[in-house]
């Protein structure tokens, strides 16, 4: 599949952020998505895992396994941040959830809307 714009934006602000912003921003980036990971994917893994087996579900499966580990690190790298370094971390952690959720949204529209959202 071509690369959807939704993507690209969802990538390229990270590079803005480290040049432009500071550095630690990123951190925001990783723990949205680690906490969505760690948060979300074992239902999903089950499911996948049920339906197409277990290799199929491997990138998921590596993901509800591993990043819950992966959130408690950055929560402690980012508790032993200045606290001035925080603002941009907490809006990165807000724009990330926002333009996650485009490409959420973009893929349901690219599916002709036979996705349906969970509750």
């Amino acid at each position: 599949f071509p690369e959807m714009p939704q993507t690209k934006t969802f990538y390229e602000i990270q590079y803005y952020k480290i040049e432009h912003c500071d550095p630690a921003a990123v951190m925001g980036y990783i723990l949205a998505l680690e906490s969505v990971a760690a948060n979300d994917l074992k239902w999903l893994n089950e499911k996948l895992t049920a339906l197409y087996g277990k290799e199929c579900a491997k990138l998921i499966q590596v993901h509800a396994d591993d990043d819950p580990d992966h959130v408690e690190k950055a929560l402690q790298l980012i508790n032993g941040l200045h606290e001035s370094r925080l603002s941009e971390i907490n809006i990165n952690i807000e724009q990330t959830a926002h333009c996650y959720n485009n490409i959420l949204d973009a893929c349901q529209a690219r599916a002709g809307g036979k996705i349906k959202k969970a509750a």
